[in-house]
């Protein structure tokens, strides 16, 4: 239980982290910040029938309606788009054969353009589960990322180079 808390306090210095990095850079604006509600993270996780882990639940209880503006703006990533991603990912990209094939208890997180996306395994046995990457012809899913705050935190990176900021 230490182990969790200890994870959790880690967890939320990152979002915050993140947060403040954004209105810093002027990334974004500060009402453009939402969180989701427990509800509708129960209501997410109920209709894809997964436990969101703990890196995932503060992600989106701190960014889940809005990063701020800038960060990700191509992604498809918030709340109101995750309703589908993952069946996009299993029955409209990954129909080849070949093409790898989805965990059982996957998450698709975000997708850039109906081409590209990434995910994590949500079986609830990983608390910071690390993301894979896919992009339409791969042969195999690429390691990404040790935990999806790595993933937002490269892409404040990116934009902020991008921007030059």
């Amino acid at each position: 239980m230490e182990n969790k808390e200890m994870l959790k306090t880690n967890l939320a210095s990152r979002a915050m982290r993140l947060k403040q990095n954004i209105l810093h850079f002027g990334m974004g604006k500060v009402n453009l910040i939402q969180g989701c509600s427990e509800e509708e993270v129960q209501k997410l996780e109920k209709q894809h029938n997964v436990i969101f882990p703990l890196s995932y639940r503060i992600f989106l209880k701190n960014f889940g309606h809005g990063i701020g503006g800038k960060v990700m703006s191509d992604i498809d990533f918030l709340y109101n788009s995750l309703d589908s991603l993952t069946d996009i990912a299993r029955n409209e990209i990954l129909i080849e054969k070949g093409d790898p094939i989805l965990p059982k208890q996957a998450f698709v997180f975000a997708m850039r353009y109906g081409e590209q996306f990434m995910f994590y395994d949500a079986n609830g046995l990983n608390e910071d589960p690390p993301v894979f990457y896919y992009m339409e012809g791969d042969k195999e899913f690429t390691k990404v990322g040790d935990s999806i705050f790595d993933i937002f935190e490269e892409e404040f990176k990116l934009t902020k180079r991008a921007n030059k900021i």
